[in-house]
Parts: structure tokens; C-alpha cells; sequence
């Protein structure tokens, strides 16, 4: 589906849908860097010593919130570059193209 006006896109279900996702990815971010940096912040403000738990807490969240980016970041390049090869495959195909020797 296309529209010819860029602004109908973003109040589209699917506009809605994006930001939506957007908004949660952003909270999950928020959400699991709240607690270790904030154990960061009092031990640099205060002088605490941070147990070997938290050191884990703060690694296995920070090693998380790497993973959300990424998914973040392959998923939809994968699904972009699937829907452009399907495109670039239906041009050459209607015939208004040849296709590239390669």
C-alpha cells in the first residue's frame, strides 16, 4: 500500500504500530539501565563497593539491552531488504527492465 502524501503513512495502522514498538523499545531500555546505573552512580557519589552480584546485574543487563539493539537494528534491515528484492524481482519480471548480467 502507498500513499502519495508522506503524513498519511504515519497515521496509518502501521504508523500507529511503529511507534508503539518504538515507544516499548525505548521503555525496555529505560527500564533494564534504571537499576545498574544508579548502583553506578552511588558508588561513584558515595565510595560503595558494589558486590560480585551486582557487577553480574549490571553486566547481564547491559548485555541484554546490546542484544535489543541489535535485534533492534537486523530485523528490520532483513525485512527491508526482503521486501526490496521482492520488488526489484517484480520489476524484472513485468518486463519494463532487463535484467542485470551478472
Amino acid at each position: 500500500m502507498t500513499s502519495e502524501n508522506p503524513g498519511q503513512s504515519v497515521t496509518s495502522l502501521g504508523g500507529l504500530i511503529y511507534m508503539a514498538l518504538s515507544m516499548g523499545f525505548i521503555e525496555a531500555v529505560i527500564v533494564l539501565e534504571a537499576g545498574p546505573v544508579y548502583r553506578i552512580f552511588l558508588k561513584g557519589i558515595h565510595g560503595f563497593h558494589l558486590t560480585a552480584f551486582q557487577w553480574l546485574w549490571i553486566g547481564v543487563s547491559f548485555s541484554f539491552v546490546l542484544f535489543l539493539c541489535m535485534i533492534a537494528l537486523v530485523i528490520p534491515m532483513r525485512l527491508g531488504e526482503q521486501k526490496l528484492s521482492k520488488e526489484e524481482l517484480g520489476r524484472y519480471d513485468s518486463g519494463s527492465m532487463s535484467r542485470p548480467v551478472s
